[in-house]
């Protein structure tokens, strides 16, 4: 999906570049009358919403005729921050292809439900626009954004791409965000974008990596934001996070690497595979006490050569394979169980297990006492099975 959107950008690049040679610049050669927003991000300060955004602009003094400008304004609201930013760009600003929208740590811990509302509402967005939230001001991350030079973020997508195939974490969109706090459990996760620290050289010299500057590089996105009714109250560890993805229907493939496998009392070193299949089902029941059965199965399938180097051992072995297979299982449940103590240390049910009581348990629901207990005192039962190809 989002290889998708990465190359309707760069499609949608070429046409602008096409453009500027067909008609001539106007008064304003830098911007044309309508520009595309690729990523948009929001922050609060005191009570005014701070809104940026990165447009693609057609321009001739530029070889390849588009360039990326990022820019800012503050409003009251989301109308008034939209009104200020087109008075800024002296363009029409078209965020219908808007990719991705990044929220501000201080904006997610007051809620940003009625912008996100308004701005779908309103048609500026699409509901399938990829949600993300970062520590500090996502207008700072918008700036070393810009500084690693990505048309529509695409380095930005390839991360979320890769973080999402990987099965590292949950991506969600605005209209995953907004549905999920209408359910029962009224709660979701958001990835956490971030950089690491490090500095990639030659992104604005002459593309080929010889350039002298240093922009900061993108850190892959590992750990997600608890939401709770619309607000941020929690972050999630890597493990934890991976919890998440367990209970995601749709991230059936990605990267799984088996650690600490024991054999005959021999630690083995780890060994990666690649997830080709999985089934997850959750069945809750409220007889004698709340029960969650879960029922997961993976197909895990080694990568040969890189396994042979890492094990040093003969991973075709039948006893290896068990061996693997045991660690694998272990493993899907260490780390459902680190989703699970976290979400309820910060009281936030966002592997949905209230809203499978609600579905599945009907009159004995609806009558259960604090259903906010539901999280704390449910009894958990695993069924896992991973099998080794």
């Amino acid at each position: 999906m989002y290889k998708k959107k990465t190359l309707i950008y760069k499609i949608v690049l070429i046409v602008f570049a096409c453009l500027v040679f067909v008609f001539p610049a106007r008064d304003n050669p830098s911007i044309d009358d309508k520009a595309l927003v690729s990523v948009m991000a929001l922050d609060s300060k005191g009570e005014e919403l701070i809104m940026t955004i990165e447009l693609i602009v057609a321009t001739q003094k530029k070889e390849g005729g588009a360039e990326l400008l990022t820019i800012n304004s503050t409003g009251a609201d989301c109308p008034e921050a939209l009104a200020n930013l087109a008075k800024m760009s002296g363009t029409e600003m078209e965020l219908s292809h808007c990719g991705v929208m990044i929220i501000g740590e201080q904006l997610s811990k007051k809620g940003f439900s009625e912008h996100l509302d308004y701005l779908l509402s309103a048609g500026y967005i699409s509901p399938q626009i990829t949600l993300l939230t970062c520590d500090g001001e996502a207008t700072e991350f918008m700036e070393k954004l810009n500084e690693f030079s990505m048309v529509n973020g695409s380095g930005l997508n390839d991360v979320i791409n890769f973080s999402d195939k990987s099965a590292f974490v949950k991506v969600t969109s605005a209209l995953n965000f907004l549905s999920g706090t209408n359910l029962p459990s009224s709660s979701c996760t958001v990835p956490i974008v971030a950089f690491d620290g490090k500095a990639y050289g030659g992104i604005s010299g002459n593309g080929d990596g010889g350039g002298n500057s240093k922009a900061p590089m993108l850190a892959p996105i590992e750990r997600a934001a608890l939401f709770k009714n619309g607000v941020r109250v929690g972050k999630l560890s890597e493990e934890a996070t991976k919890g998440i993805t367990v209970f995601d229907s749709k991230s059936d493939s990605g990267f799984f690497e088996i650690s600490d496998i024991v054999l005959d009392e021999e630690k083995i070193d780890s060994v990666p595979t690649e997830i080709r299949n999985k089934s997850f089902s959750l069945k809750a029941d409220l007889g004698d006490a709340p029960t969650v059965t879960i029922e997961v199965g993976f197909v895990l399938e080694t990568q040969t050569r890189a396994a042979v180097a890492r094990a040093d051992k003969d991973i075709n072995d039948a006893k290896i394979k068990k061996a693997m297979q045991k660690r694998a299982d272990e493993m899907v449940k260490e780390r459902i169980e680190s989703a699970l103590t976290e979400c309820r240390s910060f009281d936030c049910d966002a592997l949905g297990l209230q809203n499978a009581f609600y579905k599945q348990c009907g009159k004995q629901y609806k009558f259960y006492g604090n259903k906010e207990d539901l999280l704390h005192n449910v009894q958990i039962k695993y069924k896992i099975n991973t099998k080794i190809v």
